[in-house]
């Protein structure tokens, strides 16, 4: 996984463009409970969907505004977590 540097984050909040969509969840690291990740993952992409749907953008488009998000929900993805 390609890791998040400083530099590539202040680019991030200098960027002004709308709308603009976070994901937090809270991650389970180990035992059972990590099944319940990618389920939090994608209730959250659900939520912004329904947010984006609330604002009127157009359904096509707020599916393509979330489908950097959607292509992370993989098998691999979920395997390799690391902190963070």
């Amino acid at each position: 996984m390609t890791l998040l540097y400083i530099d590539e984050l202040k680019n991030l909040i200098d960027t002004v463009q709308t709308p603009c969509i976070s994901l937090y969840i809270a991650m389970q690291k180990s035992g059972a409970e990590i099944r319940e990740n990618p389920i939090r993952f994608k209730n959250a992409i659900r939520e912004a969907e329904k947010r984006l749907d609330a604002i009127a953008m157009r359904h096509t488009e707020a599916l393509k505004l979330l489908q950097p998000a959607m292509e992370l929900d993989r098998n691999d993805f979920w395997e390799h977590q690391e902190q963070g």
